[in-house]
């Protein structure tokens, strides 16, 4: 009796038949592929400029980024500014707070 008490359990366990290979790529369909970037327009973009189009590209992509809190509105103000500078540094790029050629290149 002692020896059933401590007798190991065994268990059965019926496992799937093994997957032969598994394709871990994966295609995008047409609705699925990101937009291209917009091509940098070679103006700079900073405090005070009036590219209202580009400044709301620029705070577009800020806020998918997270790095935007406060809400698009195409001003390129002292918000904008912070928000960019801080995406600079944690970028590892000039921080200046201007939307140049690299700064663009590396959002988009």
């Amino acid at each position: 009796e002692i020896y059933e008490m401590y007798k190991p359990q065994v268990a059965v366990i019926n496992l799937p038949a093994p997957v032969e290979e598994v394709s871990m790529s994966y295609q995008y369909s047409a609705h699925e592929d990101p937009p291209p970037p917009p091509p940098f327009r070679g103006n700079d973009l900073a405090q005070g400029c009036a590219d209202a189009e580009n400044t709301r590209l620029v705070q577009e992509r800020l806020a998918q980024l997270g790095y935007l809190p406060q809400a698009v509105d195409g001003d390129f103000g002292e918000e904008t500014d912070k928000n960019v500078r801080w995406y600079q540094g944690n970028s590892n790029l000039k921080v200046d707070g201007i939307v140049g050629q690299y700064t663009w290149a590396s959002l988009f």
